[in-house]
């Protein structure tokens, strides 16, 4: 195989994938019933901005000796602090679910 044909093979392979995968998202109950809960203000993350965001947290956890405090939903959401317009990621314990993207609003509205 010539470079070029080779390039041209390796690129509609990942897009296969791509296409795979998004079939994936759109079978999986779960993620669908976030995604509508959530709302039309969500945003799935590209496959570079999930490994770039999944990067920072893995460098901060493991670089965090003690955190402050954690906080359970109920608290969280009682926070009075102003974080309205703050966006918040949902990170799925299975890695070929997306990262999502969503305002504090959309987290607040379900509880």
């Amino acid at each position: 195989m010539d470079y070029k044909t080779r390039e041209k093979y390796e690129q509609l392979k990942s897009k296969n994938q791509e296409v795979i995968l998004q079939k994936k998202w759109e079978q999986n109950v779960l993620l669908q019933d976030c995604l509508l809960s959530l709302g039309t203000n969500t945003t799935l993350l590209s496959i570079n901005e999930q490994k770039n965001i999944l990067k920072v947290i893995n460098d901060y956890v493991s670089s965090a000796i003690y955190l402050d405090k954690t906080y359970t939903i109920n608290e969280f959401l009682d926070l009075k602090e102003d974080i309205s317009d703050c966006s918040f990621f949902v990170v799925w314990d299975e890695c070929s679910l997306p990262i999502i993207l969503c305002p504090y609003y959309a987290i607040k509205k379900k509880h």
